[in-house]
C-alpha cells in the first residue's frame, strides 16, 4: 500500500489557475495599450526636457555626478505622478491633448522658474509659477 497517493486536482483548482494565468495576460496586454504606451512616452519625454532644465548650472560647471542624482530624482517623482495619474485621474490618458498639454505647461512653467530665478535672483518665481500651474491644472 503507497504511503502517498497522487491525488487528482479538483476541477475548481484548474479552474481557478486558468483564471490567474488569463488575469495576468490581460494586465500585460493593457500595458501595450496605445493610450498606456503614449503616456509613457509623454512620461519619458517630461523627464528628458525636465532634467536639463532643473540641472543646468550643474551641467554648465561639468558636475556630472549631481546631475546623475537629479535625474533619479525628477525620474521618481515622474514614475510616482504617472501612477497617481492612472490610478485616480484615468481621463487624462485617455484624452492625449489633456495629457500633452499638461507636460507642455509644467514643463514650460519650470522654464520661466528657472529662467526667473537665474536673471532677477529672486526664489519668488517659484511661487508664482507654481500658482499658475495649479490654476491651470484645475482648468484642464
Amino acid at each position: 500500500m503507497p504511503v502517498f497517493k497522487k491525488k487528482k486536482p479538483s476541477a475548481r483548482r484548474n479552474q481557478v489557475r486558468k483564471t490567474i494565468a488569463a488575469e495576468r495576460l490581460s494586465q500585460i496586454g493593457r500595458l501595450v495599450d496605445p493610450d498606456s504606451t503614449i503616456s509613457i512616452l509623454l512620461v519619458l519625454t517630461f523627464v528628458v526636457f525636465c532634467v536639463p532644465v532643473v540641472s543646468f548650472e550643474l551641467v554648465h560647471r561639468s558636475d556630472y555626478l549631481h546631475t546623475i542624482s537629479i535625474l533619479v530624482i525628477v525620474l521618481l517623482i515622474s514614475v510616482a505622478a504617472a501612477f497617481y495619474i492612472h490610478h485616480y485621474q484615468g481621463r487624462i490618458i485617455k484624452n492625449h491633448a489633456r495629457a500633452v498639454a499638461l507636460v507642455g505647461l509644467f514643463i514650460l512653467l519650470l522654464l520661466i522658474t528657472k529662467l526667473g530665478v537665474m536673471l532677477f535672483e529672486h526664489s519668488s518665481w517659484a511661487t508664482g509659477t507654481a500658482v499658475t500651474g495649479y490654476h491651470f491644472d484645475h482648468r484642464l
